[in-house]
């Protein structure tokens, strides 16, 4: 929780709602190595489909700003400059 709030002082909030569909994804990879779990034969593919999803859904959500003529949110006009 403390992690989203600071994220949504740095980017947008629907970049910050799109990376929260991660975090279990994460959780499971991460349970691998630390905790010994299982890889499930429905884990590979869950994993790619929401990391697909939020994919499209960010590209989508930067191609629309763009198309619109919106100004670059902090976190692209920070990443562009040094």
């Amino acid at each position: 929780m403390p992690l989203n709030v600071f994220a949504l002082t740095r980017v947008e909030s629907s970049v910050v709602s799109a990376c929260g569909y991660l975090q279990p994804v994460i959780t499971a990879v991460t349970a691998i190595p630390l905790l010994h779990e299982r890889v499930s034969p429905r884990l590979i593919p869950a994993a790619l489909l929401i990391f697909g999803g939020v994919a499209v859904t960010l590209w989508e959500g930067r191609r629309e700003r763009l198309r619109r003529g919106a100004a670059p949110s902090p976190a692209e006009q920070e990443a562009v400059e040094p």
